[in-house]
């Protein structure tokens, strides 16, 4: 029997040890991985029930508004509306949007169910009945930040975040599992920026009538801040112009790609929209409006007719005609298509049906001076007789008020005295 070489001896050692070290690593790396997976599902797991609360604060949201605002006679706007001018409100509340009842019926059960009786304001945020005119009482969700690029334009250092109340979520033996803040933003109120007129330029007639019937178009860069200065000026505005297409801005972030410069569009996330669409509900009544555009344009077509408003015990009177009639209305409208830039305005007096065209006196002076002619009986230093006469000056001056002449017929003043005038004479008595 041979024996093994020196040079063997301890080899089967470095092989165990190198094949626990492996087994080590793998070990190792099985853990790294395994911990690295857990804290990747539990981020992930974080990130799901966060959607998931912003997806319930969302659904709640919805719902106030489609409750609140869904009757026609309710009407938004927001909390800085019934701030005096230079006041402000509590930090992060000025731009809550609040919903009013119209109704003229202060104890409307519906109102009362909503909430909203004696014209209360209803406040589209998060919260246990929040007051916009109240600072909130707890934590806080700041929202519409914007990376802290909405400030205020009139003051760079003022924040216009807006801070909505946390709810919290409860789950099982009412422990808190997570929060939740939803704010609405009126999206009424701001300036839309990407309605394009297709009739912006154009000079035919049908076009023009057309434009009437359309919402108008904004112009960014007509917007000012508190010191009167236009921020988004930057010289020809392609709103305006015709040249631009405005319709393809899909979001703020656009503008400054639309006029090919550097424009700070995220300042003005409170000022400008992309997404402002609406009806036109008759708050008063409910229903819709009619567009006054085209009924009087055709008033036999609307079915309107008579007052506008309804007089004084429901009868229109010479005391109290309950203001213009419709047909008074059309015939302004009418008459303003009906001129063209040439022709001239005839004089005419007003009607129930048609509107007067007439010039404004600015001055009427009326001075008289008295006359006394000797009548050639006598002499006229001391027995002589005198016929005595008063002369009228009328001083008249008319102001035509419209952007056209005026064509008057011939005018006069007609002055009717008595035929015979009595002159009476007093004298102080005497004791």
């Amino acid at each position: 029997m041979k024996n093994r070489s020196a040079s063997t001896h301890g080899f089967a050692l470095v092989i165990a040890l190198s094949l626990m070290a492996f087994m080590l690593l793998l070990i190792l790396s099985i853990t790294t991985l395994v911990r690295v997976e857990t804290q990747s599902s539990n981020i992930q797991l974080a990130q799901l029930e966060a959607r998931m609360n912003a997806q319930l604060g969302a659904m709640i949201a919805l719902g106030d508004l489609q409750r609140y605002t869904g009757p026609d006679q309710r009407v938004t706007a927001r909390a800085d509306i019934l701030l005096a001018p230079g006041l402000s409100g509590p930090t992060g509340q000025e731009r809550w949007t609040g919903v009013w009842s119209s109704k003229a019926n202060t104890s409307d059960p519906l109102d009362v169910t909503d909430g909203l009786q004696a014209h209360q304001p209803k406040w589209l945020v998060s919260g246990q009945n929040p007051d916009a005119y109240s600072a909130v009482v707890g934590d806080t969700a700041d929202l519409a930040t914007a990376g802290k690029s909405v400030i205020d334009k009139s003051a760079p250092t003022a924040d216009e975040t807006v801070k909505a109340p946390k709810v919290a979520i409860l789950g099982a033996n009412d422990s808190v599992v997570g929060h939740y803040a939803y704010w609405v933003s009126d999206e009424g109120v701001k300036a839309r920026v990407n309605m394009a007129d297709p009739h912006l330029v154009s000079g035919d007639l049908e076009a023009e009538y057309y434009r009437t019937a359309m919402a108008q178009v904004a112009d960014p860069t007509a917007v000012t801040n508190s010191n009167g200065l236009q921020l988004l000026a930057v010289g020809d505005s392609r709103w305006k112009n015709g040249n631009g297409d405005p319709g393809k801005i899909s979001s703020l972030k656009n503008i400054p790609m639309f006029t090919d410069d550097n424009l700070p569009s995220d300042e003005f996330f409170h000022d400008f929209t992309v997404h402002s669409s609406g009806v036109l509900a008759n708050t008063k009544d409910g229903g819709l409006k009619r567009d006054l555009s085209t009924a009087l344009h055709d008033l036999s077509k609307s079915g309107l007719s008579g007052p506008m408003f309804e007089p004084f015990g429901s009868t229109q009177s010479t005391g109290d005609p309950g203001g213009p009639n419709w047909e008074q209305l059309a015939d302004y409208y009418q008459v303003a298509r009906s001129v063209t830039n040439s022709s001239p305005l005839q004089f005419r007096m007003p009607t129930t049906q048609q509107v007067g065209i007439a010039p404004v006196v600015t001055r009427w002076n009326l001075p008289f001076y008295g006359f006394a002619d000797y009548n050639g009986a006598g002499d006229e230093w001391t027995t002589g007789g005198y016929n005595y006469s008063i002369g009228l000056f009328p001083l008249i001056t008319l102001w035509n008020p419209y952007s056209k002449d005026l064509v008057l017929p011939e005018m006069g003043i007609e002055c009717e005295f008595p035929a015979k005038l009595e002159i009476w004479s007093c004298r102080e008595a005497q004791d």
